[in-house]
């Protein structure tokens, strides 16, 4: 057999090879593409929002706001960057926010955080942290949401955020299917196009 020969077999091998590694590694990634409830694969999962247990605690099941979804997806691309966000900074800048004062005067819940932060000591704060971002990062976790659009807290009545144009908007703003834009009137037709939502 001819070196040329021979050359040509191993390359074939290799490249046999390389399929067979590639499928091996397929068969080891998580295929989930959304959030799940199940975890059965037995791969560990890479998909960020499978891993809120990080913000939110350990036993809640929570679905992510939105806003901070999109806020989310731009400072992690992997689970090592979510967890090397800070959540005491968050909690330290979302507390800094003009509306927080306001807020805490005005609910209950938050009233009862405070006076539970204030009286823990502060190596035992991780978990009233997760409570504190569960109920402004997550949808439903109370009345208010945190707006990282508007560096802002916004009461659930008076704003939400538009998925379709990655921004916060005033609760008499809709989306309009037809031209993909966001319109002012709740019950208004488009200013764009005059479709009635």
């Amino acid at each position: 057999m001819s070196n040329e020969e021979n050359t040509g077999a191993s390359a074939i091998i290799t490249e046999i090879e390389q399929l067979n590694l590639n499928e091996e590694e397929e068969k080891n990634k998580c295929d989930c593409l959304k959030e799940c409830s199940t975890r059965s694969s037995g791969v560990p999962c890479e998909n960020i929002f499978n891993h809120m247990e990080y913000f939110f605690g350990e036993n809640e099941k929570c679905t992510v706001h939105p806003c901070f979804a999109r806020w989310l997806t731009k400072k992690a691309k992997n689970l090592d960057e979510l967890q090397t966000i800070d959540r005491y900074a968050l909690l330290r800048h979302i507390k800094r926010n003009f509306n927080y004062r306001e807020m805490c005067l005005d609910d209950e819940e938050f009233q009862e955080w405070t006076v539970e932060w204030k009286s823990t000591a502060k190596d035992e704060r991780m978990p009233l942290i997760q409570s504190f971002l569960r109920m402004l990062l997550s949808e439903g976790g109370s009345t208010f949401y945190y707006s990282f659009c508007r560096n802002d807290i916004i009461e659930e009545d008076c704003g939400w955020h538009c998925i379709e144009c990655r921004r916060c908007k005033d609760w008499r703003e809709w989306h309009c299917k037809k031209c993909n834009k966001c319109t002012y009137g709740a019950s208004s037709p488009c200013q764009r196009c005059g479709h009635k939502g």
